[in-house]
């Protein structure tokens, strides 16, 4: 039997073409330099991996940092341990206070207000934490209470203080992460955080209704 001259052309057309194996296909997802995979703009594969938080410089970092803000008491029965956390990025803050024993009396988180996180953001970039001591008097000595900030933006960096006593250099900083305090244990929010779940106002208190 004698092939067709037009179907042997197209046949031998075929064979010359490359392949059309998804491989090779770069629209396909396993070949395309747009997906993410292979992508140049993709967080895992960019080429410029100046920034610290990951290898793309269009990709939202993961974490800027966050300021703890501790109180503890030495000589104390109940709540003798308060630990609030305040993280700008994820715009949220949350508290924990706790015995000695490691029973828990409150545990509440809440989203900061648009105010409380562009606060926070000044701080961390006005704010040089290798400026202060890593302790200042004479934290908890009779039974007065410790307060500690713990700097968690660059390298961590703890400085320790008497409860009510800060020095010059970190009063101000000790008044506004009383406020941010002050907040979510009261519920009175509304100025640093804008909601906080099962955590009803106070009379008097609580965000402006929109």
């Amino acid at each position: 039997m004698r092939l067709d001259p037009r179907l042997l052309l197209l046949l031998l057309a075929v064979g010359c073409a490359p392949s059309l194996n998804n491989s090779d296909d770069d629209d396909l997802a396993s070949d395309d330099d747009d997906l993410a995979a292979d992508d140049d703009d993709a967080v895992a594969d960019d080429d410029d991996d100046s920034t610290p938080w990951g290898d793309d410089d269009d990709a939202t970092p993961t974490t800027r940092g966050a300021i703890t803000f501790r109180a503890t008491f030495g000589m104390c029965w109940g709540e003798c341990i308060s630990t609030l956390t305040l993280d700008p990025m994820f715009e949220e803050g949350w508290i924990l206070t706790e015995g000695w024993e490691g029973e828990t009396y409150t545990e509440r988180w809440g989203s900061l207000s648009p105010n409380g996180v562009d606060t926070l953001l000044e701080v961390m970039d006005s704010v040089d934490p290798s400026d202060f001591n890593e302790v200042y008097g004479c934290p908890d000595c009779d039974d007065g209470g410790a307060r500690e900030i713990i700097f968690e933006f660059g390298e961590p960096t703890t400085t320790a203080y008497e409860y009510g006593n800060p020095p010059a250099v970190l009063d101000e900083l000790d008044d506004l992460l009383r406020a941010y305090e002050d907040e979510i244990l009261t519920c009175n929010y509304g100025i640093w955080f804008w909601s906080i779940p099962g955590c009803d106002p106070v009379d008097g208190g609580g965000p402006v209704p929109g």
